[in-house]
């Protein structure tokens, strides 16, 4: 993938030399954020870095645009953004690069690194300036943000219905999320055979979107979920006769994963409200089926717009964790009892059960400028911590709360 990716970007930048017309633009953000508990680590998704403490890294990025048109069939557009993301290198920088052809007005055809389309902030989710939070919900977004980017090809419809604007998007694919972290080690997910479908009804103030994703899970890198499940499956079934099918269960090559969303938004000079309820499907220990929920009002007065989001991840079942079953007589059950530990704690740092309830205020200096304030109340349960870390993982085993600051200045260019 990484190769094919690498050839699609230098036939992108031989193809620059040659536009007619193009265009520059950028973004950029400088946040600093903090939890009221410095043991407690946070990240903006599950691909960035997790950090304790007050950072200005954690949220800040930048990043720029080139736009060539080289009539009216075809473009290309390459967006390259610098984040606190796990990988540094040119791939993970690359946030867009793809090749347009435009068969009319309404039809289209797009090939390269492309986004995924699934939720309402799709086409501008790095751009802070778009959108009224500081910190977008972290909580319906775990599992799209991690699918943001399809490298593969789409085809797009768009035309008037009614008095409305239709737009529907059929994308096919593939994609890599690196999530490691010193809890997980270097771990990777990759899904293959993917295919997302999203369609959106625009009316005056209104925008209606409902958006579906299924793809095949292949665990890349297994990092310490890796060791893990090599412990399990060290266990003779003699003495074990389950761990065949737990060490199945943890490292699911081919699993199917399906995501379905469905968002709604109103905008017009006084109010806004955007609201979004999604599901993630697999039968997968790591990170099981969970519901997810947002909504988010705001109030414009004059260049000031203070809001109230609140958002929560549930898992559909109960998080499922190995029960302790020491035999005295079984000659390796003190080593059974270690790896079910360690398979405990593996769920318990990945799946996710949290609810929020964030206030903030969004300031537009000028058109260009837009300062951000916005705190955050997080609660938690235990297992279920994937979005918040402890230190001690021990220490996570109980419901937590926890409090995160933030503030911004975000520019467009």
């Amino acid at each position: 993938m990484a190769s094919r990716s690498v050839v699609i970007i230098l036939f992108f930048f031989s193809a620059f030399a040659q536009a007619s017309e193009y265009a520059f633009g950028g973004f950029a953000t400088l946040s600093y954020s903090t939890a009221s508990n410095q043991d407690i680590s946070f990240t903006r998704t599950l691909e960035h870095k997790d950090r304790f403490g007050g950072s200005l890294v954690r949220e800040s990025l930048v990043g720029v645009q080139f736009n060539y048109k080289f009539n009216s069939k075809f473009e290309t557009l390459v967006q390259f953004v610098a984040q606190d993301k796990i990988d540094k290198n040119l791939l993970s920088l690359t946030e867009l690069a793809f090749i347009r052809y435009n068969v009319n007005r309404s039809l289209s055809f797009r090939i390269g690194r492309l986004n995924s389309g699934l939720y309402l902030t799709s086409n501008h989710r790095l751009v802070s300036h778009a959108y009224i939070w500081g910190r977008p919900p972290m909580e319906p977004y775990f599992v799209s943000s991690s699918v943001d980017k399809i490298d593969g090809g789409d085809v797009t419809y768009a035309n008037t219905l009614g008095s409305g604007f239709f737009k529907a998007n059929i994308s096919f694919g593939q994609s890599d999320a690196p999530l490691e972290n010193e809890q997980r080690g270097d771990f990777e997910l990759g899904l293959r055979n993917t295919v997302a479908a999203n369609i959106e009804y625009s009316q005056l103030d209104w925008i209606f979107r409902l958006s579906a994703l299924r793809a095949n899970l292949n665990v890349a890198k297994r990092g310490v979920f890796g060791d893990v499940i090599d412990g399990i499956a060290s266990i003779p079934p003699a003495f074990w006769p389950e761990q065949a099918d737990i060490a199945e269960n943890f490292l699911p090559d081919g699993l199917l994963l399906r995501y379905f969303a469905a968002g709604i938004k109103f905008e017009n000079e006084k109010w806004l409200f955007m609201s979004e309820a999604s599901t993630y499907l697999a039968d997968w220990s790591f990170y099981p089926s969970a519901n997810a929920f947002y909504a988010t009002v705001g109030r414009r007065m004059n260049s000031v717009t203070p809001f109230i989001t609140v958002s929560a991840v549930k898992p559909k079942n109960d998080i499922e964790q190995l029960p302790f079953e020491l035999n005295p007589a079984n000659p390796v059950g003190p080593a059974i009892n270690q790896l079910i530990a360690a398979t405990n704690i593996a769920v318990g740092i990945t799946a996710v059960d949290q609810e929020s309830l964030s206030i903030g205020i969004r300031w537009d200096v000028n058109p260009r400028w837009v300062i951000k304030f916005q705190a955050d109340r997080k609660w938690t349960d235990y297992p279920g911590v994937g979005l918040l870390r402890h230190r001690e993982l021990a220490q996570t085993q109980e419901r937590r709360q926890v409090n995160i600051g933030h503030i911004s200045i975000s520019t467009v260019f």
